[in-house]
């Protein structure tokens, strides 16, 4: 890989990263270009319905959708060791405010990966 122009942004510790707030639709058409300006950045997607409980993917994918197009979120063992507790902690066909990473996958194309559970808060759908 080459990175040409490259911009380093110098974030102090402690200082917040602030999540770019997208769409659905936005975020899964970033899923067919690795470079895309989506891709490895930290979003927040606003009011989006589960629409499925984690039954996908070892029970760790599953689709959300803010009225734009649908969605695949994951959350890895790291955040989430025991995939029972995603199945009780959230409830299809309610919203939540979704904030992760964006990545590239294969199938698929692109997944948002919050970091923390916290990083997921039920809203009311609008």
């Amino acid at each position: 890989f080459e990175l040409t122009p490259a911009t380093v942004n110098l974030v102090l510790p402690g200082t917040p990263l602030v999540p770019a707030d997208v769409t659905t639709l936005d975020a899964a058409n970033a899923g067919g270009d690795a470079k895309a300006n989506l891709q490895g950045r930290l979003i927040r997607i606003k009011a989006a319905k589960l629409l499925d409980v984690f039954t996908s993917g070892g029970g760790r994918n599953a689709q959300i959708d803010d009225g734009s197009g649908a969605l695949t979120v994951r959350f890895d063992s790291h955040v989430v060791a025991d995939v029972a507790t995603l199945q009780s902690t959230f409830t299809a066909g309610k919203c939540y405010d979704w904030t992760g990473i964006l990545k590239a996958f294969t199938s698929p194309p692109v997944e948002l990966f919050p970091r923390t559970l916290s990083e997921v808060t039920e809203v009311a759908c609008p």
